[in-house]
């Protein structure tokens, strides 16, 4: 079976996919389907022949690795065969078996000359379903026996590093059989890989290569459109046009646009399909636009969906909005709230220090009333320490007053009286002051009035002591 048997031409495949073919009477009617029986009917084609396609070629490729007549069986052989085996015998053996096989040819199998000449003579070429792909056979036998000595196998698993041990055991000493090569070790995951895909429903990934030399920023248009028509992609688009393009299960759907209503925004408390449809409610779709199914929503117009991807970026800018001014408030009240607790906290140490300083003034203030009274009690005992501080107030206050108090002229004769501790100073400071005021009136007299004065204290000192008959008879 080639690869053309795998595909047909795409007016072919449109005309299978449209129309429905009864045979009867011998005569073959072919006629259109709906709309409705051509989506479901090109659904099912398509992912029988899919599925088909891809195990088909699965198969193939597992029965040219495994066999008496196989490639790894070859390169197996070869690689165990005595004598002078080399990458060229191994490419020889293969042209010997294979000659005659579909999917392989080389330079000495190819019948057209034009091939050929494309064709180096130590590869070979295999047809695979997106195209042909060329081997080289150079260090095929060197890669196949890339075998791990048992003297370095036992080496390595009496390392003291865990992880070499665990890599290799000592269990596998044990076995004295040959080690399987690496296309033996291939051959064993591909048949695991057939075990799983028989029993599994596959879901396809297309990986389209963009060119052959793995460059970036190389687009090979004519490549890429190999790959796109044999991997059916335009048919499979077609389809999904014809039907609703874009399907989604609720919860993903319920997700994503949930924003977009105010019922299940910000979390929808019931089941996904309510909420999947109080948002379609919500933006006024068309009820031919869309369809809900049982885990699914369909919605049949691309420009459905871009109406409710543009709602959702303006949402978005809106929460995005919301978030901000959440955040900033937040943010703004948390430094408001650091200010206040910060001028709270000062006002308080300064509230505790004005109370210490006002607490100790008032101790001082204590202590000095204490000491006044206790000095007062004391005043008229001895100079001592208790009323020491005391009789010096009372000199200050007695000498203050006494500046205040003082006689203005000889003539006056009162002098305040002075406390118990003062009586001495006081009759100093009077003689002292009667004596400044005698002295200043005495200069102040007129030389008439000093005249008058010394005759009159002569005259004194002459009668002092006298009586007035004495001083009659002299």
């Amino acid at each position: 079976m080639t690869t053309a048997d795998w595909f047909c031409e795409p007016v072919q495949l449109l005309k299978a996919l449209t129309h429905r073919t009864i045979e009867a009477r011998g005569d073959v009617v072919t006629s259109p389907l709906n709309p409705d029986q051509n989506r479901r009917l090109c659904r099912r084609r398509l992912l029988k022949e899919e599925l088909a396609v891809v195990r088909s070629w699965m198969l193939w490729l597992y029965a040219c690795l495994d066999g008496d007549l196989c490639i790894i069986s070859l390169l197996d052989e070869e690689c165990l065969r005595p004598g002078d085996a080399n990458d060229l015998t191994f490419l020889s053996k293969m042209d010997s078996h294979l000659s005659k096989h579909d999917h392989y040819f080389s330079y000495e199998t190819a019948k057209n000359n034009k091939v050929k000449k494309t064709i180096n003579k130590d590869e070979f070429r295999l047809r695979h379903y997106a195209g042909e792909v060329a081997y080289r056979v150079q260090g095929f036998l060197d890669k196949n026996n890339d075998l791990l000595f048992r003297d370095l196998k036992d080496t390595m698993s009496k390392a003291s590093n865990i992880i070499a041990k665990s890599v290799f055991p000592r269990e596998e000493l044990l076995n004295k059989k040959r080690p399987e090569t690496a296309a033996t070790q291939f051959k064993q995951s591909l048949a695991n890989l057939m075990e799983i895909l028989m029993i599994k429903e596959p879901s396809y990934i297309r990986c389209i290569k963009p060119n052959d030399e793995k460059r970036s920023c190389n687009f090979n248009i004519e490549r890429v459109s190999h790959q796109v028509k044999y991997l059916g992609l335009m048919e499979n688009l077609r389809v999904r046009r014809a039907g609703f393009a874009y399907r989604r299960l609720y919860e993903i759907f319920l997700a994503r646009y949930k924003s977009l209503c105010p019922a299940t925004w910000p979390k929808y408390p019931g089941p996904a399909k309510d909420g999947v449809k109080a948002i379609v409610d919500h933006l006024g779709y068309h009820p031919e636009d869309y369809r809900m199914g049982e885990t699914k929503l369909f919605i049949r117009l691309p420009k459905t969906l871009f109406f409710t991807e543009d709602r959702f970026q303006i949402r978005k800018a809106e929460l995005a909005t919301m978030i901000q001014a959440k955040w900033k408030a937040f943010m703004y009240q948390r430094r408001y709230q650091k200010m206040r607790d910060a001028v709270t906290r000062i006002a308080k140490h300064w509230r505790r220090i004005r109370a210490q300083r006002q607490l100790a003034r008032r101790k001082w203030a204590v202590g000095v009333v204490r000491a006044f009274i206790k000095g007062f009690i004391t005043r008229n005992e001895p100079v001592n320490p208790i009323n020491e501080r005391f009789q010096q107030l009372v000199k200050c206050e007695f000498l203050l007053r006494l500046s205040k108090n003082l006689p203005s002229n000889l003539l006056d004769t009162k002098w305040p009286p002075a406390p118990a501790p003062c009586s001495e100073a006081s009759n100093i400071l009077h003689g002292m002051h009667r004596t400044y005021m005698a002295r200043r009136y005495v200069k102040a007299l007129t030389p008439e009035k000093r005249s008058m004065f010394e005759e009159k204290v002569l005259a004194e000192q002459l009668f002092k002591g006298k009586s007035t008959c004495d001083w009659v008879l002299m």
